[in-house]
């Protein structure tokens, strides 16, 4: 009987005290929930804010003793976090704290964190939880800067040097895939001038490249074109950016005056830079000629260097050679003579050969002798250059030649030289200092200048006669004489002056009956021969 009733003293005393909370507790700690989160993070990485919250849903308050985290090991008094921290049942810790991270886009980390302590009755508790940072993709960024060097040329215009420079704008980790670079008026650059893609660009870094072609029109005329680029990141994001660049053709002089004179800063400069121009147009027949002065038309133009230390004397000139016809059956080889003591100074002369593209095809050098003949071979042959018949027939496809050329003589001192006084609209080039002359292969001829069958304009674009028109039933203001011998007077300004049957106008114009004819140079049709 004493047994059962020490039993009932022992259930009620227990009763009493809650003993049965004990049992309890060790289900509070369930109670304990951490939740971390963490701030977005961009290529090529940064600074991360993780944030940790501790809730008791517990019956309990608890005291957190320990909070460690797996990859930044023990947070206390890292950042705001501090320990021992107490929880009351229902209410929320929090603290917080900055971690750098780095990586590409895509690079994640996952780190957890322990949270551990004992409740008010001792027993020990303890949460974890977890946060992943993802690296997130941005976009890549190119700047664009294109130039034109000369951007302004005088009428009718020259050769242009176009400069593409693309800049990789992009995060440190992004390099860029340059794919593309297109021009809005010479098309795919890719294999033009310097250009080559693809091209990669580190970031931060840049790819420059270069092309020449040919702007012409007439004063107030511009040309104003833009180059997109385009490309990539390691991601694959595409991006395109674009910048223009404007050539304007300004009025010309046919000659320029040279002289120095004081700038506002004291300084010595030249007044004018000096250029000149002449077309010249050959017959290469060798007994006789249908006077079209077609058979090999070019175009050059003088660019005279002038040195503003040395009182503006010349110190470089350029000729510019650029092919416009061949309407011959003949090939030729086309040279540039200058007589010695043209110049009073040596020095060395550069000829270099492009492309239709502005390619280099050939780069040479050799000494320039002032006192002795200077003959550069421009064109080794021109069917090479231009095919048979080309550009010589209205209504044709126009054929663009295939070469075109520079010659440059740098002068070893300044010389003294005054272009004004030659006349580059003398016909047959009587007035030019030099001789731009012409060796017909096919039967060892040579027409120098002072020849009838050179003819000469100081026009560029000149609208030379359509196969088989005589120039004089063309250029309405010349006047045949039959002789013996025969000749041809030319009045001033007489390339002003012309009908429909001229080249370039684009209107059409009968052949005439001379054409079908066959004579030493017979041409059966107009199918250019090659």
């Amino acid at each position: 009987m004493k047994k059962y009733v020490f039993i009932l003293v022992l259930v009620v005393l227990a009763a009493w005290l809650n003993l049965g909370d004990v049992t309890a507790q060790g289900d509070t700690s369930a109670g304990l929930q951490i939740e971390k989160t963490v701030t977005d993070v961009y290529e090529p990485g940064g600074e991360a804010t993780f944030t940790i919250r501790i809730t008791n849903h517990g019956e309990h308050y608890v005291e957190i003793t320990s909070l460690v985290d797996d990859v930044y090991g023990d947070l206390d008094g890292v950042g705001s976090c501090s320990l021992p921290q107490v929880i009351p049942t229902g209410w929320t810790y929090e603290c917080s704290f900055v971690a750098s991270i780095t990586g590409n886009a895509g690079v994640s980390e996952t780190d957890t964190v322990i949270a551990e302590g004992c409740d008010e009755f001792g027993n020990p508790v303890s949460a974890t939880g977890s946060a992943t940072v993802i690296i997130k993709d941005v976009h890549p960024q190119i700047a664009v800067v294109k130039s034109a060097e000369p951007s302004s040329l005088p009428e009718p215009g020259g050769l242009v040097t176009f400069t593409v420079t693309v800049q990789n704008n992009s995060v440190t980790s992004d390099p860029l895939t340059l794919t593309s670079l297109v021009d809005s008026v010479y098309g795919d650059l890719d294999g033009r001038g310097t250009c080559d893609v693809p091209q990669t660009i580190p970031p931060g870094g840049s790819y420059t490249c270069s092309f020449s072609a040919q702007v012409s029109g007439e004063a107030g005329d511009s040309e104003m074109d833009v180059v997109t680029a385009s490309g990539s990141d390691d991601e694959g994001n595409t991006v395109s950016a674009s910048d223009d660049a404007t050539v304007t053709i300004t009025p010309r002089s046919l000659y320029r005056l040279y002289f120095p004179f004081a700038s506002s800063g004291g300084a010595v400069e030249c007044a004018f830079q000096a250029d000149w121009q002449v077309t010249v147009g050959y017959e290469d027949l060798p007994t006789e000629s249908d006077y079209d002065y077609n058979d090999w038309v070019a175009e050059i133009i003088g660019r005279m260097t002038y040195d503003p230390a040395a009182d503006c004397n010349l110190t470089r000139i350029d000729f510019q050679i650029d092919p416009k016809a061949r309407g011959a059956k003949y090939d030729h080889a086309f040279h540039i003579l200058i007589p010695a003591n043209t110049f009073t100074a040596n020095g060395v002369a550069s000829l270099t050969i492009y492309d239709q593209n502005d390619n280099v095809l050939s780069a040479v050098q050799r000494p320039f002798s002032a006192s002795q003949v200077n003959d550069y071979l421009i064109f080794a042959h021109t069917k090479d250059v231009l095919p048979g018949m080309a550009n010589v027939i209205e209504g044709q496809a126009f054929a663009p030649p295939q070469q075109r050329a520079v010659l440059s003589i740098e002068f070893a001192s300044p010389i003294a030289f005054d272009p004004t006084k030659y006349d580059y609209a003398a016909a047959h080039g009587t007035g030019l200092f030099f001789d731009p002359y012409l060796h017909i292969l096919n039967w060892n001829g040579f027409v120098h200048r002072g020849d009838f069958k050179m003819l000469t304009s100081p026009e560029l674009n000149w609208k030379w006669p359509g196969e088989r028109y005589k120039i004089w039933s063309v250029y309405t203001t010349l006047v045949y004489q039959p002789g013996p011998p025969e000749s041809i007077i030319f009045p001033p300004n007489w390339w002003l002056t012309y009908n429909a049957c001229v080249y370039g106008d684009g209107v059409a114009c009968p052949l005439p009956s001379a054409f079908y004819t066959n004579n030493a140079n017979p041409i059966l049709s107009t199918t250019p021969v090659p």
